[in-house]
């Protein structure tokens, strides 16, 4: 309700939050782009062990660890889907370096 009576200043409230929490923004973008690319034949438990496996990974090896999408799940070229036959699980630094580039042979 004093949102709405206050749009201006709720939305630079916000704004603030935002620029204060940047990482939490990132997570929040991250989930909704993940559930709009996850159609609802995916097993969830395959996608599940996959992020598990990058976790347990960082903490034996102490090198960070991430799953990586083989198809980008948003780029110019193509779109994937997240499924776990396009995710791999590869360190952080290569995950970093391919970026959402996708391989055109």
């Amino acid at each position: 309700d004093w949102a709405r009576r206050n749009h201006e200043k709720a939305v630079a409230k916000t704004r603030r939050w935002q620029q204060r929490n940047p990482e939490k923004c990132e997570r929040v973008r991250s989930r909704r782009h993940l559930t709009i690319r996850t159609p609802k034949w995916a097993s969830r438990f395959c996608i599940a062990e996959a992020y598990d496996l990058a976790r347990r990974r960082t903490a034996a090896l102490g090198e960070p660890w991430e799953v990586h999408h083989k198809i980008p799940l948003f780029s110019p070229v193509v779109c994937g889907l997240h499924v776990e036959t396009n995710l791999a699980v590869i360190p952080a630094r290569v995950n970093r370096s391919i970026g959402n580039a996708f391989p055109i042979e």
